[in-house]
């Protein structure tokens, strides 16, 4: 009876190990599977400047915290095609901070937060079309400006920001 008790745990533990294997080999394939779709998307978005194919890759890229690709894509966005969303999605990055390979991004720096506000208020004057877009940036546009009577333009707004770190050196 014992040597059946011990053969019985000796099998359960081979076949748990051989089970770990097999999943760690597929959470390996499902993750290259996952980032080469990821590129794709990102090489559709940024150099076709589809807006679909980008929205989706922001969606897994924030989905599965990869808020440093996510910032930078939207960056190259934002500015290639003057999209709103990817301006919106810059904003949020920023604001909700992300680690890079270099360094931690926080929006603790003035000058980052600088950077924020005008990706949010560029957000706001392209958009005039998706309710839910335009209902976010102004939820955060109140917050993030109530020291303003009015809202700047986005370029005024950074050029004067930009001046007063030139006058603060």
């Amino acid at each position: 009876m014992k040597n059946v008790i011990l053969l019985f745990v000796f099998f359960a533990i081979v076949s748990s190990c051989t089970e770990s294997k097999k999943k760690s080999n597929f959470d390996v394939a499902e993750s290259s599977f996952l980032n080469q779709n990821i590129d794709s998307l990102l090489n559709i978005a940024l150099n076709q400047g589809s807006k679909k194919a980008f929205d989706n890759a922001a969606l897994l890229l924030d989905y599965y915290d990869d808020m440093d690709r996510l910032f930078f894509a939207s960056i190259i966005m934002a500015n290639k095609y003057n999209y709103s969303k990817a301006y919106y999605r810059a904003f949020m990055c920023l604001k909700e901070g992300f680690d890079t390979n270099y360094s931690k991004i926080e929006l603790n720096n003035d000058l980052n937060f600088s950077f924020a506000k005008y990706y949010l208020l560029k957000a706001k004057e392209i958009e005039k079309k998706d309710e839910d877009l335009i209902f976010s940036i102004n939820v955060e546009l109140k917050t993030s400006f109530k020291e303003y009577p009015l809202l700047p333009n986005s370029e005024d707004y950074l050029l004067s920001e930009l001046k007063k770190r030139k006058t603060l050196q």
